[in-house]
């Protein structure tokens, strides 16, 4: 049974509450005026040169796909089970995927992105790139969890746009889902596809007054963690959010000697748990799909608290 059930069943109208407010903000900012298949609805207008996009919603199986075709052949279907909504951009800038047809990579191509969304509050979203050249292929699958944006942004002085997704590994770990932490990863494309990339992952160390602060934050937060299960993990180790929060950041970040450090600084002598929260933070770290990027972008220090 999922975390967070009982409080809904507890606490109703905080549930209802918070659904209505995420679907408010879902639809504005993960889609705005994209185009999808909608309720029996056929998207069969988009033509992509000699290719044409089709997605479909079927209201009575509440499914939906996409194909990719070109003439009475279809190159690319996804969707079905467990499908809701597919989306695209038919341009000029309707919503925050690139505009169908327009190259991505730089390739002298037409070039297509599509969100897909299997329904429910906020999960799950797929990313789909497709290359529409003479042998059209699935350039990539980005797989991006609870994440309902699409983000495409120049962060180097290469003209192709890396792309931002979130982390969501510690989505319902230990605490509710409104208060995981979701680190962003940043992709950057390699000549093939879309990768971890450590140098634009990598920050500057916080400033000695910076980790001051984060540590009176998380021996305040220890604190509040003992009496409230929003806080963090009453039921087990008494670890609280904030403290994971910030291990997390600075993992990602390129920090990790700097992240345990931060634990024995704060861990309360009077807690006996700090090597099992410690463990268990690490196996819960070893499920990323980026575990591999991050342990080699942190060369000189392990992902796990040494005994």
């Amino acid at each position: 049974m999922p975390e967070g059930f009982w409080t809904c069943i507890m606490r109703p109208n905080s549930c209802l509450i918070g659904l209505i407010f995420f679907s408010i903000l879902f639809t504005h900012q993960a889609f705005g005026r994209c185009m999808k298949g909608d309720f029996n609805y056929s998207v069969d207008d988009l033509k992509l040169g000699p290719y044409r996009y089709e997605a479909r919603h079927n209201s009575d199986t509440a499914q939906g796909y996409f194909t990719i075709n070109r003439g009475n052949l279809t190159l690319f279907e996804e969707g079905g089970e467990q499908s809701q909504r597919f989306y695209v951009n038919p341009g000029p800038e309707a919503c925050g995927l690139p505009v169908a047809g327009k190259s991505i990579t730089g390739e002298n191509r037409a070039e297509l992105a599509v969100l897909g969304w299997s329904g429910g509050a906020h999960c799950c979203f797929t990313l789909y790139i497709y290359a529409l050249g003479n042998r059209p292929y699935l350039i990539q699958k980005v797989d991006q969890g609870h994440s309902d944006g699409v983000r495409f942004v120049h962060l180097s002085p290469d003209p192709v746009p890396e792309i931002i997704i979130n982390d969501w590994t510690f989505a319902y770990w230990k605490i509710s889902f409104a208060k995981s932490p979701a680190p962003e990863v940043i992709l950057k494309y390699n000549g093939q596809h879309w990768a971890f990339s450590p140098d634009l992952m990598r920050k500057p160390l916080p400033s000695t007054k910076s980790l001051s602060k984060i540590r009176k934050s998380i021996a305040a937060s220890f604190k509040l963690a003992r009496y409230s299960a929003s806080d963090g993990d009453t039921s087990d180790t008494g670890a609280p959010v904030v403290l994971w929060s910030h291990l997390i950041r600075l993992i990602y970040t390129g920090h990790a000697d700097t992240a345990w450090s931060l634990l024995n600084d704060t861990w309360p002598q009077d807690n006996p748990n700090m090597l099992r929260f410690a463990e268990q933070f690490h196996q819960r770290l070893a499920k990323s799909a980026y575990y591999v990027d991050l342990q080699k972008m942190n060369p000189k220090v392990p992902l796990f608290l040494k005994q």
